[in-house]
């Protein structure tokens, strides 16, 4: 077999995704609306493929587009998977089938800070294994592959037993799934085993938003060329844009949430395209290629010259820059108030990818740069990010300070003083980030168990620490949970950032009822963040 067939299979993997999206979501612990594994495996690989598209070095474009595209903390260790399988497979054979996992396994582990069975590593490390021990058995490459398969399943349905968290909600661990599923894909393309149905969760992903294709029955050149851009959007306006954009062409998939899409239609009204985006929110990094292979239009060229954005001229105009990640106009507003020029939508309910922060830290325009990814799910990408900008040479220094709440990336820029050096602000903004406790609350997508017991559809959840802390019948009871948890004898300040569903009144009354219960300051902001009521800081 040739390494067209992994290719293949990667390209199946991508494909499967979008069936396979909700199953995986729906193995996600907690019940919240956050940037699901499914949704972050599926977008990582359309990153892989549109690398693909015309590539001269399949293996290399599967490394590179796994890697700028990479979401979430799933999909960047399926990065380091298929980076460790796409350079050891050059003819895909027993002997290289067993060193591509090993070498995806190694990197796996490497990329975590600190590895914990029974997630996906488990799972890549057990197929490693069994890979190994096929080579060794004199295995041909198809009986090989299914070993493989057969023990990545048993170790997915261990995950429970080395990881209580997941025994607790019943399930198995989601990124193991996903990394199963490109392993099925593999076994598809070898022998055509037809992968296993979806087991699909009784609730609505709700992140991915496809417009009808129109005129199947035409002719595919009908629409001569593909409009792709970053869009920076509300919601709402993005679901109406998408309905639009059926009447402009085919094609048309628009993909995100929180703020932040990615666009993509095949039509002949660029013009069109382009300036009903610009009604609605901001279009960025728009590209434009004639379906023949030929160079756009004039029209076209004209088009992007006008609207997109002014390109600097490549010099840095500050020693020091921050990139900040974040959803809701309020919450980027404050941002914005501090300074910070790389503002990257995205957070709970959207992790951008690594190629979407390095374009904040372009928008940064500074030769040192500082990222708050003000998520813990987002961090990985900021570092992976950071490595490719220096690499690049988009900034000469780029450091992560790991923040897993905005809360915490406000307490860190009060410190930050642009006079000091990259270090000392790193010291300082890390201390005080890390210093500052914080939750969040949000409402169960779906019923399960959680660590503060049973939880309905539709109750208020009071998350801290990574874990549920509160199970409610409404958001300020949860919040009032999460304080109890939270607050010590020498805390001060409590921060309430309120989500684009609380009004002003409700939220400031509330702020003084638990100043009045706790005996402390409250500060309370305007947040805007869709689907998480209240975000809480404490300090």
């Amino acid at each position: 077999m040739t390494t067209s067939t992994y290719i293949d299979a990667v390209k199946s993997f991508a494909r499967a995704l979008g069936d396979y999206e909700e199953e995986i979501n729906g193995l996600n612990v907690y019940p919240v609306p956050d940037g699901d594994t499914g949704t972050n495996l599926k977008l990582t690989m359309q990153a892989v493929t549109r690398e693909l598209d015309g590539s001269a070095d399949p293996n290399a474009s599967v490394v590179r587009g796994s890697l700028m595209g990479a979401r979430g903390n799933s999909g960047v260790i399926t990065s380091q998977i298929l980076r460790g399988l796409s350079e050891q497979i050059d003819d895909l054979a027993p002997d290289s089938l067993a060193s591509g996992l090993r070498k995806a396994s190694d990197l796996a582990y490497a990329a975590v800070m600190a590895p914990q069975e029974g997630t996906i590593l488990t799972v890549v490390r057990e197929a490693a294994e069994e890979a190994e021990a096929a080579r060794d058995d004199g295995d041909d490459l198809v009986s090989a592959t299914r070993r493989v398969v057969g023990r990545a399943q048993d170790a997915l349905d261990r995950t429970p037993e080395l990881l209580p968290v997941l025994k607790q909600a019943g399930v198995v661990d989601a990124g193991g799934r996903g990394f199963l599923l490109l392993l099925e894909c593999l076994l598809h393309e070898l022998d055509g085993s037809p992968l296993p149905p979806p087991q699909l969760p009784a609730r609505p992903v709700g992140s991915i938003h496809e417009a009808p294709r129109p005129n199947d029955a035409e002719s595919e050149l009908e629409f001569k060329f593909e409009v792709q851009f970053l869009y920076e959007v509300t919601d709402a306006r993005a679901d109406e844009y998408r309905e639009l954009l059926g009447s402009y062409g085919d094609c048309v998939l628009v993909v995100g949430g929180a703020g932040l899409y990615n666009v993509h239609v095949h039509t002949n009204d660029i013009g069109g395209v382009i300036e009903q985006a610009y009604d609605r929110g901001r279009p960025r990094n728009i590209e434009v290629q004639h379906l023949e292979g030929q160079v756009a239009d004039l029209h076209a060229s004209d088009v992007l010259a006008r609207m997109s954005d002014p390109q600097p001229d490549g010099s840095p105009t500050d020693a020091l820059g921050i990139v900040a990640v974040a959803a809701g106009d309020g919450i980027l507003e404050i941002f914005r108030s501090f300074g910070v020029k790389g503002l990257v939508p995205g957070g709970q309910t959207f992790n951008p990818s690594a190629e979407e922060i390095i374009v904040g830290i372009r928008q940064a325009h500074a030769s040192e740069v500082i990222v708050l990814p003000n998520n813990k799910n987002v961090v990985a990408s900021a570092r992976t990010a950071a490595e490719i900008a220096v690499d690049e040479g988009i900034a000469k220094r780029v450091e992560v300070i790991a923040t897993e709440s905005p809360l915490q990336g406000f307490t860190a820029l009060v410190s930050f003083d642009r006079d000091a050096s990259l270090d000392d602000n790193v010291e300082t903004m890390t201390e005080q980030a890390l210093a500052t406790k914080h939750g969040e609350i949000a409402y169960a997508v779906r019923t399960t168990e959680t660590p503060a017991g049973h939880v309905d559809e539709g109750q208020a959840l009071g998350l801290a620490g990574g874990t549920v802390k509160v199970v409610a019948n409404d958001a300020e009871e949860a919040v009032v949970g999460v304080l109890e948890a939270l607050l010590e004898s020498d805390d001060s300040l409590v921060t309430l950032v309120y989500g684009a569903d609380v009004d002003e009144w409700t939220a400031h009354a509330f702020g003084n009822r638990v100043a009045e219960r706790f005996g402390v300051e409250v500060e309370v902001h305007h947040g805007g963040q869709p689907h998480y009521p209240f975000l809480i800081g404490v300090e």
